[in-house]
């Protein structure tokens, strides 16, 4: 059986209680079905930091090109 992946992003309450409580909940309802789950950076402090905004860029068309290459190697 063919399988996807779906990648989903939410944004929680800063709380380590709530935290606790979504991951494990997560986990209750998907079991063995996850397969990453990280938590993003706090990045408000670098929005105006020029290096940080290179770095974003380029990672941002570094995904851009990944995604036009699968999508053109598709089988």
């Amino acid at each position: 059986m063919s399988k996807r992946k779906i990648n989903v992003t939410f944004e929680v309450e800063d709380n380590d209680l709530i935290m606790f409580q979504f991951e494990k909940q997560l986990r209750s309802i998907f079991n063995n079905s996850i397969i990453d789950f990280r938590l993003f950076p706090k990045t408000e402090h670098l929005k105006e930091n020029e290096s940080f905004k290179k770095l974003l860029k380029a990672k941002r068309d570094a995904g851009l090109t990944l995604d036009r290459y699968i999508n053109e190697n598709r089988n």
